[in-house]
């Protein structure tokens, strides 16, 4: 079973090694004698080139690539076969792994590969995996190493260690499934913000410092435009600047704190505008840690340095590292926010966003002073965002909360996440809260009433996806999800956090993952549990069909849920009232039979404007697409649904125990729709459904062979049901076959005893009827009537049994009464028989007959005009084929603009009245 994370690195390798597979085999001999990459000597079929996989496992010394050597490979393995421990060293000039390619580290759990990096230039287009199923080492002391895919420790079963004591190592992406890096004088650049997963082996204590004595220092977009850079601090030096390294929108008021050196008794300060602090620039030594700043200018860059000081050692002063950050450029003003998210673990992510960089802090406490904690809180990425994820809160506990800016604040209140523990939950579900904030504040006032008749339900909120009209455009996202002039949502989001899928209308997802930045596994897929509450968030615009990566990680995230109740969120549901878009039949086949396997009650989906719900097999596929969008009309009677309506809407989900209990309301707290579901639990005295074989303590011990062979039970629990079971091979109910309708059998379920082929009488059908009689056909004959008994009984007629009721006519002899008179298979005026006659209007009998008009019968209707005549009315007067504004006729018509209206096909914006154009669905908006 693959680790969460990591199944995508393991289908990678495999794919990898499958596409080399015609890759000669070169193995490293080391006969000649002088450990050198570059002496075909030390090879089997002379030095690899880059269409070749270099196998080091000889065991021992290993080659060196020295300056001067140009070393390539296909594939590259260091540790394989029977071989304990293998190496490769480059100290000098080059070394290449080929695009498609692989280099690993510890092939086999018995194995142990070493890459030493002591200088030169490595380049490795492809991941670099370190303790594959074996032991991998990476130990960087020079040089450049660039990995263009990942570098992954411990990848699948093994163990990865990486020592960067100088050098540089580059990556694209960076994983720690078992192992640890230590990083010394070397540097570690990781592509695209990867702090948050830095710092998260930093504090398990996957990622150190001078073997545990320094400090690990990591930064985002300073020290590398786009990347992330790790270094380390000595234990010398001081460390973790406050204000950090390389921020922007810093108070003007703010002061200086740092983590002293290991053997400092005081510490010379340098400050000032000078990117290179010297003697201008000291501030005097002081025995703290702390350094008050006077009011320092808007929109300017600062330096400082730190020098450790200790008078008794020769070594001192110890010097720092140069810091930098930039102040406020001018008070500035909320854009969006703040909002909440709940990240999983018991803790509450709180986010905002500003029109421009200024100095920000987040308090929280149990009530409104804010006791529990105040931090400064900095900019990230590149558009004035801020987050800050409060931990160490108490389950259940109501928490309120101030985001400062600058001279004002604004505030808000959520509940911490009940305990891993508790049985006993409230929160809501909406989906589809594009196009109309106005209609989505209608909701949020709605929710919110909810909130404030029963403030249990303040927990967390699920989103079926299609936040916004245009996913990819921000004006979308500031005006209608985060639209501040709509109170009731403003106030929703601030005091719920929103946990949803992605829908088809966040198109690229570029910036839903901007603004929502939940903790995925990979594209926009993830889980969390809540309480009692498993929830699966699937991701419809990758792959999910089984076998892809998504599914294999739905199947593992299902499979190891320990909590009773389970969820799935999508956007585009299985069963739905049509009426707009389909079913999706990939939630159907892929989906629905994990959700029957292991326990899931809810699929949560939108997609269609409307409230539906549909139950297969005890799952209840819910249609939430009444947030705020534009009402579609479902239709009735489709498939497995249970009730559709044309309505905004909201769902309540409250769990007691193993009971849970939804209700979808409209905004006016107007109930449609109520469902329960119940778990069954053994031992409770009840034998309920589904527990007839799983708990002989409520429902005894079962019998030792099937009692019945008809009732479609598995009596005796051995998984085979009625004839399936060895125990009924004797029964006459299993005995199709035999010459003989048996009871059980019918000519359905056999055809061979039940049907009789001259007359194709159906033993089964209820009617006793040609040869059948009380032995052959009892189901039909015991005692009842049958055809050619000389009576024409019920069920019979002329066409079944003319034997009894007589010779049918040749022709049909009424054309409007619904029978088939004369038993040629055509009735009233579908029959030949009934051409001409009145109940059977057609086109030449001098009658504009219902049905007919001036297009499909000008002779009975009269001859159409040469031209549209009115071009509102739906009809198509000049019978072109073009109706309305759809008719050239009806160019420069008032009711027929130049421009698309709402929903109108459009390819940019110039095609709508309204100059917007939602190019992911080509509508007008």
């Amino acid at each position: 079973m693959c680790r969460k994370n990591m199944c995508l690195i393991s289908v990678i390798l495999v794919l990898g090694m499958v596409g080399s597979a015609l890759a000669a085999d070169v193995d490293w001999t080391n006969a000649g004698g002088d450990r050198l990459w570059s002496n075909a000597s030390n090879w089997s079929a002379g030095v690899p080139t880059d269409a070749d996989k270099a196998g080091i496992r000889q065991g021992g010394d290993g080659p060196i690539i020295d300056t001067g050597t140009a070393a390539e490979a296909l594939n590259l393995v260091v540790g394989d076969w029977s071989s304990p421990a293998d190496n490769v060293t480059i100290t000098g000039g080059t070394l290449t792994v080929a695009t498609g390619g692989w280099f690993i580290l510890g092939y086999q759990a018995s194995n142990n590969g070493t890459f030493n990096v002591d200088g030169g230039t490595t380049t490795i287009n492809a991941n670099l995996q370190v303790g594959f199923m074996g032991t991998g080492n990476l130990n960087v002391t020079a040089g450049l190493a660039t990995v263009t895919g990942t570098l992954g420790l411990g990848t699948s079963g093994g163990s990865g260690s990486v020592i960067l004591n100088g050098g540089t190592v580059s990556c694209g992406a960076f994983s720690i499934t078992t192992g640890s890096m230590d990083v010394g004088g070397g540097t570690l650049i990781v592509n695209g913000d990867a702090t948050a997963l830095i710092n998260s082996y930093v504090g398990g204590g996957l990622i150190t410092a001078y073997s545990g004595a320094g400090t690990v220092a990591v930064d985002y977009n300073v020290s590398n435009p786009g990347q992330t850079t790790v270094t380390a601090n000595s234990p010398e030096k001081a460390s973790y600047p406050t204000p950090p390294h390389g921020v922007t929108g810093v108070s003007i008021n703010a002061d200086l704190s740092w983590s002293p050196g290991a053997y400092a008794t005081s510490h010379d300060v340098y400050f000032g505008i000078d990117a290179t602090p010297d003697a201008g620039e000291f501030m005097g030594n002081q025995p703290g840690t702390t350094y008050d700043l006077p009011e320092m200018a808007l929109g300017t860059t600062y330096f400082w340095r730190i020098d450790e000081v200790d008078t008794g050692n020769p070594e001192s002063p110890w010097v720092g590292d140069v810091w930098s950050f930039t102040t406020q450029l001018n008070t500035a003003t909320l854009k969006k926010g703040p909002y909440l998210i709940y990240p999983d673990n018991g803790d509450m992510q709180v986010l905002w966003q500003l029109d421009v960089g200024d100095a920000c802090s987040l308090a929280w406490g149990l009530n409104t002073s804010y006791s529990d904690g105040d931090v400064d809180v900095y900019e990230y990425g590149t558009d004035h965002q801020y987050e800050y994820t409060i931990t160490g809160l108490t389950p259940g506990a109501k928490y309120y909360y101030r985001v400062t800016v600058g001279a004002g604040y604004s505030t808000g209140s959520f509940t911490a996440a009940p305990a891993d523990s508790a049985t006993d939950i409230k929160f809501l579900m909406y989906g589809d809260t594009r196009t109309y904030p106005a209609n989505h504040d209608i909701v949020c006032a709605g929710m919110s009433s909810v909130i404030a008749s029963d403030p249990a339900y303040q927990t967390m909120i699920l989103l079926a996806g299609d936040y916004v009209s245009i996913g990819d455009d921000e004006t979308d996202w500031t005006d209608e999800f985060f639209n501040r002039s709509y109170s009731n949502l403003m106030q929703f989001q601030a005091t719920m956090p929103i946990n949803g899928a992605r829908g088809n209308h966040e198109n690229t997802a570029t910036v839903f993952k901007k603004y929502y930045p939940y903790p995925y596994v990979n594209s926009c897929y993830w889980s969390f549990d809540y309480g009692p509450v498993h929830v699966a968030v699937v991701d419809q615009y990758i792959d999910f069909t089984a076998g892809s990566v998504q599914h294999n990680w739905l199947t593992n995230d299902l499979a190891t849920s320990s909590k009773d109740w389970n969820i799935i969120v999508l956007h585009e549901p299985g069963w739905t009232a049509m009426g707009g878009h389909t079913n999706n039949t990939d939630v159907q086949n892929y989906l629905q039979p994990l959700c029957e396997q292991y326990g899931v009650q809810i699929v949560l989906g939108g997609h269609n404007h409307y409230y539906a719900r549909g139950v297969v097999n005890d799952v209840h596929h819910l249609t939430s697409g009444g947030g705020g969008a534009p009402l579609y009309a479902p239709k009735q009677g489709e498939p497995a649904i249970v009730i559709a309506t044309q309505t905004f809407n909201f769902q309540t989900v409250e769990i007691s125990g193993n009971m849970m209990t939804v209700n979808t309301l409209q905004p006016d707290g107007t109930v449609i729709d109520t469902f329960t579901a119940i778990i069954s639990e053994c031992g409770d005295g009840n034998c309920d459904l589904g527990e007839e074989c799983d708990c002989p303590a409520d429902c005894g011990t079962p019998p030792s062979t099937e009692t019945s062979c008809t009732d479609g039970t598995d009596n005796d629990c051995d998984l085979d049901v009625d004839c399936d079971d060895s125990d009924c091979s004797g029964d006459p109910a299993c005995q199709c076959g035999n010459g003989t309708c048996d009871p059980g059998e019918d000519c359905n379920s056999c055809l061979e005893d039940c049907i009789f082929k001259k007359n194709q009488y159906c033993c089964g059908d209820g009617t006793c009827e040609g040869i059948e009689d009380s032995i052959n056909c009892a189901i039909d004959c015991g005692g009842g009537s049958y055809c050619d008994d000389g009576t024409c009984d019920p069920g019979e007629d002329q066409c079944n049994c003319p034997q009894d009721c007589g010779t049918p006519p040749s022709t049909e002899t009424n054309c409007d009464d619904g029978n088939d008179e004369d038993c040629d298979g055509s009735t009233d005026c579908d029959d030949s028989d009934c051409l001409g006659d009145p109940a059977c209007p057609s086109c030449g009998d001098e009658t504009c007959d219902p049905g007919e008009d001036q297009c499909n019968c000008p002779a009975d209707c009269g001859t159409p005009p040469s031209v549209e005549t009115t071009c509102d009315d739906g009809i198509d007067e000049d019978c072109d084929g073009n109706t309305d504004c759809n008719d050239s006729d009806c160019e420069g018509d008032p009711a027929c603009p130049d421009c698309g209206l709402p929903g109108d096909p459009c390819t940019t914006g110039a095609d709508c009245c309204s100059g917007r154009c939602n190019t992911g669905v080509g509508e007008c908006k």
